[in-house]
């Protein structure tokens, strides 16, 4: 794949996210879910490629992408949030 067509099958994945939940976007969800998110798409990641053979390295480039749209979806959501994306930790 080509850097135009990562950065092109990532934006159409962002896109298909914000469709599978219409109502509420990614400002929304609050911090520790999103890296709750991010760890179980990273997850898939590592199924994929513990199956890993000539048939299946389009789904490993598939949960690739969805990593990094959910990355790129956090990032967008940041200067959304009025605690700047930052996780509130007390004690």
């Amino acid at each position: 794949m080509t850097h135009s067509q990562i950065w092109t099958a990532i934006l159409k994945e962002r896109a298909r996210q914000e469709k599978k939940f219409p109502g509420r976007t990614i400002a929304d969800v609050p911090p520790l879910m999103k890296l709750r998110i991010l760890v179980e798409e990273v997850g898939e990641v590592a199924e994929a490629m513990d199956m890993l053979d000539a048939n299946t390295v389009r789904n490993l480039k598939d949960e690739l992408i969805q990593v990094a749209a959910v990355a790129v979806g956090w990032l967008e959501s940041v200067d959304k949030r009025k605690d700047n994306g930052h996780v509130k930790v007390s004690g």
